[in-house]
């Protein structure tokens, strides 16, 4: 019985990080069968909790409660589902502290065998929405837009194989941070796949980063990059040429990103002051930020409570006359601040001692765990600057689950040599 209890525990486990990629409610649907399992193994397993020191299994279900009082002592507008998606941050640290059996390298496999799926569905959706029937024939034209080029469709999102079109499942810049981390996975634990596999989520991974269009999906994957060519002592001369090469044309085709060539003009011309009426681009994010540090200023301590962020927002908005931010009900855009609106310094101060616990982790090891968590945590921090991560399921559920497995992770194991590398 508890062997077969353990192997159901184990493929739900895979399972979860094969739908993670894939589908929300599938995911969500799995954590809570974790969860109970957990506990049921607790009870009549004779399971008990890890007592080794984990600052970050610690650290989280603070960075929950502190999210908890936020909603049920500062916020004026109290509703369950503010903490309902935040509640990734109780699951793993409690499942990872029971379940001490767990299988990590599978885990990784089954994650990056979901993301190499989550890019086949996304390009065979591409591929169904670029054909269309026209006077009973069949055309291929992948342009919403005939009035551009081929180029210019792909830089302003006009192409189905491209930006939103593309990443239908999940945002850009999440998708691009699932790609980017599978691909550093891909690479630093190679034995745990086949060749071909190797081959494929090579190809894939970047490309599908690129077809996302995220500029802070491409600072991603040049993070990753530069972890692989500089942190990893087996990398090859050749192998460092062609990585070398792959950066500089990732650099090259990032310098041409309308984004980029918008915001260089801006500088050249000195026209990076806030405009009120800014529509895209960093501009954009600039008026967000604006209205997030002057309710910072304002509720330093205590922010203004998770219930209430929004609407703080929204009304700074109106009042500076922001007037895209508040039509689309733009959050900070930034974790960093984000977390300091809704709950001041004591959950700025929380993450930030995640994160730091991470990086010490990664700094007292050596070997391919020191690679992958040291890249997790730039690009989560990288990411701070751009997206407010913890405000989405995608985005807290990728932070909790893999801060939990990785801080939990043997330095040495040897699981991924049994795995075929033919």
């Amino acid at each position: 019985m508890k062997d077969f209890y353990a192997k159901y525990f184990k493929y739900i486990f895979f399972a979860f990080a094969l739908f993670l990629p894939l589908n929300e409610k599938v995911s969500t649907l799995l954590i809570v069968l974790l969860v109970i399992l957990t506990i049921v193994g607790l009870s009549f397993n004779n399971l008990s909790l890890n007592k080794e020191k984990n600052a970050v299994l610690l650290l989280l279900p603070i960075l929950f409660a502190v999210y908890g009082i936020s909603l049920f002592f500062v916020s004026e507008h109290i509703e369950f589902k503010y903490l309902e998606n935040k509640l990734s941050l109780l699951a793993f640290p409690i499942i990872l502290a029971v379940r001490q059996d767990v299988d990590r390298i599978g885990i990784l496999r089954f994650f990056v065998f979901g993301c190499i799926l989550a890019y086949l569905i996304c390009l065979g959706n591409s591929f169904f929405n670029a054909i269309v029937l026209e006077s009973g024939n069949f055309r291929f034209n992948p342009l919403n837009n005939d009035s551009r080029t081929f180029f210019e469709a792909i830089m302003y999102e006009g192409n189905v194989f491209f930006g939103k079109y593309f990443s239908f499942i999940y945002h850009q810049t999440y998708f691009a941070v699932y790609l980017s981390f599978s691909f550093l996975i891909l690479n630093v634990y190679k034995r745990m796949f086949c060749k071909w596999q190797i081959l494929l989520g090579n190809i894939i991974f970047p490309l599908g980063v690129i077809q996302t269009m995220s500029m802070a999906g491409f600072g991603t994957l040049l993070i990753v990059v530069f972890a692989l060519l500089f942190l990893n002592p087996y990398v090859h001369r050749l192998k460092m040429i062609l990585f070398g090469i792959f950066l500089a044309a990732l650099i090259a085709g990032i310098s041409i990103h309308p984004r980029i060539q918008k915001l260089v003009r801006d500088l050249r011309m000195n026209e990076t002051l806030i405009k009120p009426n800014a529509m895209d681009g960093i501009m954009l994010r600039v008026l967000s930020w604006d209205a997030s540090i002057e309710i910072i200023k304002n509720h330093p301590i205590t922010g203004v409570g998770v219930g209430d962020s929004q609407k703080a927002l929204n009304e700074v908005y109106k009042d500076k006359k922001y007037i895209h931010p508040l039509e689309r009900n733009l959050n900070a855009h930034n974790q960093y601040l984000q977390i300091m609106i809704e709950t001041g310094i004591f959950g700025l101060l929380t993450l930030v001692l995640i994160l730091t616990a991470l990086f010490y982790r990664a700094a007292t090891i050596s070997g391919p765990l020191k690679i992958i968590i040291f890249s997790f945590v730039i690009m989560l921090a990288f990411n701070f600057l751009f997206e407010s991560i913890l405000s989405r399921y995608i985005g807290i559920s990728f932070f909790a689950f893999f801060s939990c497995l990785l801080s939990n992770m043997p330095q040495k194991t040897t699981d991924f040599e049994k795995a075929p590398n033919k």
